[in-house]
């Protein structure tokens, strides 16, 4: 049985959901194709990479690694001889494998070799105003870069959790979607054209995982894809509490990136999403040539945890499910087919339970397809009906 732990929900519980009936024929398809696995690393360290685009070019079929540099991808036969596997990550030269000189049951190192941030010859002063106007650019470009029709993709969501030493995880999948996509959206608008369906996962039940019936915090969790919510660096109406620095720029699949640095100097929860919040900086990664978002990570102190999420506040006389939080989220975007879609979401979070436990908690989305859709025909929300 799931046992109670609502101080993960807080962070992003945006847990299982599963592919209802417009995305199952795809997915069983896939399911019934052979397993590609292997493994990203550094070229120059051997260290492994996370959050690595693994895909067959040319098509919506991908992944990315996890945490531990680790995929695995099913690739249909029929595109065994004619298709190519790439691989890429901001930073890295990207790469390319032809499926045909592939078996299915090798394993594969996938070698990223890194490039270095080339800084440009501006003051201070300058590289601020640069980032400024980057950042307002790539805001407008929102709409022509990301999907903004109705659209649904499939995910695979793990989590592990380590309270006291003793590890608890989970591996589920599901399917998310949007009504309205990428469009310039305010925080309600942005919660109701979203709706999420989730499969109730015997690996939960087998690993003990902890998750509190009907409470998932998919909607806190979903706050850290920026391009799609408010609270955050691409919030422009709160962007003057921004220290905004243009760090340089780097690589990624043969376009240059703007690499701006970031530091809320009044950190609230308008302008980051949390509400207890102490500390707010991180680096956005910019498209020189399109000025499409790529990737966003965020380091956050914040004093405490509350119940149903990062911006909601506790109640008097309720205790904080946890304290002493910090926590870093990243996010990353990839073009396929004409717009940039969501690569992956995750968090690393440390906090103290009201027990004194401590608490480290890992956790990623990783989309495994893209399909537009004409109308909303699932749950604007489902629950997890497991759990206690």
């Amino acid at each position: 049985m799931l046992k109670q732990n609502l101080s993960v929900t807080c962070f992003c519980f945006f847990l299982c959901f599963f592919a209802a009936n417009t995305g199952l024929n795809s997915q069983n398809s896939l399911n019934n194709s052979p397993i590609f696995k292997g493994q990203s690393v550094n070229a120059t360290t051997g260290e492994p990479l996370s959050f690595v685009n693994v895909g067959i070019k040319g098509t919506t079929i991908g992944t990315a690694t996890d945490h531990k540099g680790v995929f695995s991808l099913h690739i249909p036969s029929s595109y065994l001889n004619n298709f190519v596997l790439f691989y890429s990550a901001i930073g890295y030269e990207s790469g390319e494998i032809l499926l045909s000189s592939l078996s299915a049951d090798s394993v594969l190192t996938l070698r990223l070799t890194p490039t270095q941030y080339k800084l440009n010859e501006l003051d201070v002063s300058a590289k601020s105003k640069v980032a400024n106007g980057l950042i307002k650019a790539a805001v407008e470009k929102i709409p022509n870069n990301y999907p903004s029709f109705p659209f649904y993709y499939p995910f695979t969501y793990t989590a592990e959790k380590v309270v006291n030493e003793k590890l608890e995880k989970v591996s589920v999948k599901g399917q998310l979607m949007d009504s309205l996509g990428y469009r310039v959206k305010d925080f309600f608008t942005a919660y109701h054209s979203r709706s999420y369906v989730f499969m109730e996962p015997e690996t939960i039940e087998k690993n003990k995982f902890a998750f509190i019936k009907g409470l998932t915090g998919m909607d806190d969790f979903l706050n850290f894809d920026i391009v799609g919510s408010h609270g955050n660096i691409l919030s422009v109406n709160q962007l003057e509490k921004y220290q905004l620095t243009l760090t340089g720029t780097t690589t990624y699949e043969q376009d240059s990136v703007y690499v701006i640095s970031y530091k809320n100097l009044e950190p609230s929860v308008t302008s980051t999403g949390d509400y207890y919040v102490s500390s707010y900086e991180g680096e956005i990664f910019i498209s020189k040539t399109s000025k499409a978002i790529l990737k966003n990570t965020t380091r956050v102190q914040s004093q405490k945890l509350a119940l149903f999420g990062r911006n909601f506040a506790i109640p008097e006389g309720q205790k904080p499910m946890g304290t002493d939080v910090s926590y870093e989220f990243s996010t990353t975007y990839h073009l396929s087919n004409g717009y940039y879609q969501l690569g992956t979401l995750s968090v690393t979070a440390h906090y103290t339970q009201p027990n004194t436990a401590k608490v480290q908690f890992n956790a990623q989305l990783i989309v495994e397809g893209f399909e537009r859709q004409t109308a909303q025909t699932l749950p604007l929300r489902d629950v997890l009906k497991s759990g206690r």
